[in-house]
This record gives C-alpha cells, sequence and structure tokens, in this order.
C-alpha cells in the first residue's frame, strides 16, 4: 500500500462498510460509531503527516474523517451510585470508586493521592500536581465521602490513600505494588 491509497472516497467506502458491518454484540450485530470509523481513518493520516515531517514522503494526501458522534451524557442516578459502591467489596475498590464519585476525579489523580494531601480538620483534598503546567483541583470532603475516609486512614499503612493494605489487607512492607493499578495488583 502506498499514501496515494488513502483517498477520501477509500475513507468514505471504508465508512460504509464499516457501518453495514457493524459489530458482533453477543448474538446480534451493532453499528459502529462515527468515532471508531474516525480513528481508523486518522491514524494512518497521521502517520502519513509524521512521514511528510520526516520526509520520508514528499507530501500526505488529504482524507476526511467522519466526525465523531456528540458525546454521552449520561451520569449515575443517586440509586446507580449507590449500587455501585455497594457491588465493591475490597476496601481499596470502595475507597477507590466512593472518591471518583465524590470528587470526579481522574485516575491517576486518585491513585497518587497521599495522605498528606488531605486535610480532615478543614474537608479538604488537593489533588496535586499533574504534568506540566497543570494543577489539579482542591475540593472540598463531602459529608458522605468523609466516613470512608475516616476508615481508610485508620487502617493505613501507607502514605498513599488508595492502597491494598487498607483495610483487610494489612501489609507489613508497603510499596508501589499495593497501590491499586499498579504491579501485581488484583481487585
Amino acid at each position: 500500500m502506498t499514501p496515494d491509497h488513502l483517498t477520501t472516497t477509500r475513507a468514505r467506502l471504508y465508512a460504509r462498510q464499516r457501518r453495514a458491518e457493524g459489530y458482533a454484540a453477543g448474538a446480534t450485530r451493532k453499528p459502529v460509531a462515527n468515532g471508531t470509523i474516525a480513528r481508523k481513518v486518522v491514524t494512518p493520516r497521521a502517520a502519513l503527516r509524521w512521514a511528510v515531517n520526516a520526509r520520508w514522503i514528499a507530501v500526505a494526501p488529504a482524507v476526511e474523517a467522519p466526525s465523531a458522534d456528540k458525546p454521552r451524557d449520561r451520569w449515575l442516578t443517586r440509586d446507580e451510585a449507590a449500587q455501585l459502591l455497594a457491588a465493591c467489596h475490597a476496601p481499596h475498590v470502595r475507597l477507590f470508586v466512593a472518591l471518583g464519585l465524590y470528587t470526579a476525579a481522574r485516575t491517576g489523580a486518585l491513585l497518587s493521592l497521599t495522605w498528606g494531601r488531605v486535610d480532615l480538620a478543614r474537608g479538604m483534598i488537593n489533588l496535586g500536581d499533574a504534568m506540566g503546567n497543570k494543577n489539579r483541583a482542591t475540593v472540598p470532603i463531602p459529608d458522605a465521602l468523609r466516613p470512608h475516609l475516616l476508615e481508610a486512614r485508620s487502617g493505613a499503612t501507607c502514605d498513599f490513600v488508595v492502597s491494598m493494605a487498607v483495610g483487610a489487607w494489612p501489609v507489613s512492607k508497603p510499596d508501589s505494588t499495593q497501590r491499586l493499578g499498579g504491579p501485581g495488583w488484583q481487585a
């Protein structure tokens, strides 16, 4: 395949074929979203643009990709959030989910959160510094989150808030492998 094989006509044909094929969802087939199709088209397009910058090819073809669908705005109801928390049996998983629900922080911010940035007396969580020039938010501790934090703090054996060393998993030598999502992590 050469760069001139990637054309708008071929991208449109690919999009029509993918929509017609759909994807397997059990015994049925579901339609493929525009965002999925767009990713499959823009990835080789980006590679060809990189090849132009690297002077491997002279020019990258102009290819249109379908516009992505509007994002879905779906929020958990209070009942769904309560069911999710109730389904978390491991203390570190329950704490992670509670922090996510009540602070809306990203996974990386929650997994790197240390007790030094949780001020239970003032009721604030400093989610810390992110990469580059970005700072993460400082958020209030909602009343519903406080019991989760107090329970975790009473059983904490390391600096990380979300740790497998919380509650039922006391560990004599905490290290990064006990953090949720770290090497050796299991739910």
